[in-house]
């Protein structure tokens, strides 16, 4: 039983201790390290893989993305002739 709780009670503690942290914290401060770890997660990306990997890999992800929207589309409209009849 205790070492069911031990995870959550360890979890609980570094939130509350990261909300402390982050209360004292200047808005500006967080958004200069915000914006320091996006472009050094995108850095390592363009150096890790090639160019044409990330291109295919957003291509991807907007073909899927507009393919959930006409889904979408697809649904609502038939939920709303349903709803007529």
């Amino acid at each position: 039983m205790i070492k069911k709780l031990l995870l959550p009670l360890i979890l609980l503690f570094f939130v509350t201790l990261f909300t402390n942290i982050v209360e004292n914290a200047s808005i500006i401060i967080n958004l200069k390290s915000g914006l320091l770890v996006a472009f050094g997660m995108l850095l390592s990306a363009f150096i890790a893989v090639t160019f044409k990997t990330l291109k295919d890999l957003f291509t991807s992800l907007g073909a899927y993305i507009q393919q959930k929207q006409a889904m979408n589309e697809n649904l609502i409209s038939d939920y709303l002739i349903r709803g007529k009849s």
